[in-house]
């Protein structure tokens, strides 16, 4: 009996919770001085689940190049347990169900990794991105992770300054990490 009140509570839990997915905008800025490599780009979180998303608390990281260590799954997993820990999810944003938030995201990395992972004038952008909630009728938290993959070329002068940068879409995947 105590097996099956658990299975239909999970069951329950499954079917009503909040559910969310990661958009990213094909448009965006980079930006690039001495102290930082900056991308800003907009994104819009959907909750297609049947309660709210309370609590919502996004990070990311930009890795530029392979960095000779990038795994999408695994860094997402990383980002979205260190959150975890951090206890962040006590605050921030609701997103009700049926419902999409539109946020713009500011990522950087170091200038050095651009000058040391790109290619002639063409570079890899990996953004790497974890979204924290929980449901509205119980404490327990959730992760949605994303990785959206950019490529594109770009002109750079020895100060860092760049200019006439053209991106491009190379790939999307979202991962809910429960």
């Amino acid at each position: 009996a105590k097996k099956s009140e658990d299975t239909g509570a999970a069951e329950l839990e499954l079917a009503q919770r909040p559910w969310l997915s990661v958009e990213f905008e094909h448009s965006g800025t980079l930006s690039v001085n001495r102290q930082q490599t900056t991308l800003t780009v907009p994104v819009t979180v959907n909750n297609t689940g049947m309660s709210p998303a309370i609590g919502l608390y996004m990070n990311g990281e930009l890795f530029i190049g392979a960095q000779g260590h990038f795994n999408a799954r695994t860094d997402e997993k990383r980002i979205c347990e260190d959150m975890s820990t951090m206890n962040t999810i006590s605050g921030g944003e609701t997103i009700f169900a049926g419902k999409a938030l539109k946020r713009t995201l500011v990522i950087a990395a170091s200038p050095a990794d651009l000058t040391k992972y790109a290619t002639g004038s063409s570079i890899m952008l990996d953004l790497v991105f974890c979204v924290g909630y929980h449901p509205s009728f119980k404490s327990s938290s959730y992760y949605t992770g994303a990785t959206y993959m950019l490529g594109g070329t770009f002109a750079m002068d020895r100060t860092y300054n760049v200019a006439d940068i053209d991106f491009f879409p190379f790939g999307l995947g979202t991962t809910t990490i429960r």
